[in-house]
């Protein structure tokens, strides 16, 4: 797993970084000290399966830094890590899709536990994604399949026949079925569902 950890004690950020390495549980990519990692254009680089961070920091905090996560799309796992034990801010941070909360000092066990949670839903979670990928394929012939990837280059109807070699009713044909089989909105939503199980 790749792991970011979050925290303006650089202390606490060593002590996890050493329980997730020393216990093979994945590898810590990036360390920041407060919720402004959301702005760094690095961090979209690398595939960042868990977060740990902070409720409470300068600058942006935990909170702040999940919401403006959730606007980039993140689908990862976060823990968030806290002393504070005001129920009032542990609820707003299940409201905004934590994982698991982590109270503060750290304790090696329940971090290993909770790292072996976020592992089997992580495994489970892949097991789903292969599962609708496979399905999602086996609706689709081969030539939907081109139909979808030029789609998604922007090619039009007319376009996509001159490249296929096939008749314009011919490939609305295609479109019909495709929309039929995968209950997509449109062309381009079925050709982003596409994309996003990486079938095109």
């Amino acid at each position: 797993m790749n792991i970011a950890i979050i925290d303006d004690d650089p202390a606490v950020r060593k002590i996890l970084k050493n329980i997730v390495e020393d216990n093979g549980i994945g590898k810590v990519i990036f360390e920041y000290e407060d919720g402004s990692y959301v702005d760094d254009v690095e961090f979209y680089k690398k595939e960042i399966n868990v977060i740990m961070t902070d409720l409470i920091m300068p600058v942006k905090s935990g909170i702040d830094g999940i919401k403006d996560l959730h606007k980039k799309d993140y689908k990862g796992s976060i823990i968030m890590l806290s002393q504070v034990k005001d129920k009032q801010f542990i609820g707003e941070a299940y409201t905004l899709g934590i994982d698991y909360f982590i109270n503060k000092p750290i304790n090696i066990i329940e971090v290993v536990s909770v790292f072996n949670k976020v592992r089997e839903k992580l495994t489970l979670q892949q097991l789903v994604e292969k599962y609708e990928r496979e399905k999602f394929k086996s609706l689709l012939t081969a030539t939907e399949l081109k139909i979808l990837k030029l789609i998604s280059l922007r090619l039009t109807q007319t376009e996509i026949a001159e490249q296929l070699c096939i008749t314009l009713q011919t490939v609305k044909n295609h479109i019909t079925n495709i929309l039929k089989k995968t209950s997509s909105f449109n062309s381009k939503d079925a050709a982003r569902k596409a994309k996003e199980m990486q079938l095109i």
